[in-house]
């Protein structure tokens, strides 16, 4: 009197809709665990637009104070001196993170001549390291946004150079 085949097909498709529950709690506690993070396998990168590119990036992080220590090219015609940068992590700038509360100081003279490579440190304030996405993220990949701002000698207009650093925060 009564069909039992739609019963059957019933409890066919409700074990295959468990099943396929159960993977997506495997998959999903292994994406918290961070087994699906594969910045930590990206190299260190650097570009900047303008006139300026890059070499060698560290950003040191230690209790009391972040420093950015990288190797800026020079490509223009006339001597860069750089007079500051904002360095914000990208993921915080993609969720709407303001990156006025990132600026870097620069230590010391940075004047670098045509064609050369010069090294630039820049020193930023403990009270905003968490905000910029740099502490406590000590031994792990991050990719940040860099705005550089220099003049050109003989000049007093500021230019811009922005450019995305992927490197490794360091601990100091």
């Amino acid at each position: 009197m009564f069909n039992r085949k739609g019963q059957a097909a019933l409890e066919f498709l409700t074990t295959y809709g468990w099943a396929f529950l159960v993977i997506l709690v495997m998959i999903g506690g292994l994406w918290y665990f961070g087994v699906f993070n594969f910045t930590d396998k990206l190299p260190d990168k650097c570009t900047l637009d303008n006139k300026l590119g890059c070499g060698q990036i560290f950003v040191i992080s230690d209790s009391n104070s972040s420093t950015l220590q990288m190797q800026v090219q020079n490509n223009a015609l006339n001597a860069v001196t750089i007079s500051n940068a904002t360095l914000i992590e990208k993921s915080i700038k993609n969720n709407g993170g303001s990156e006025s509360d990132c600026s870097l100081t620069v230590s010391g003279t940075n004047t670098i001549n045509p064609d050369e490579v010069g090294t630039v440190k820049f020193d930023m304030e403990t009270a905003k390291l968490a905000s910029c996405g740099i502490s406590p993220n000590v031994d792990s990949k991050k990719t940040f946004l860099i705005k550089l701002k220099y003049t050109l000698l003989g000049s007093s207009i500021e230019l811009t150079s922005r450019g995305e650093i992927t490197t490794t925060v360091n601990e100091g």
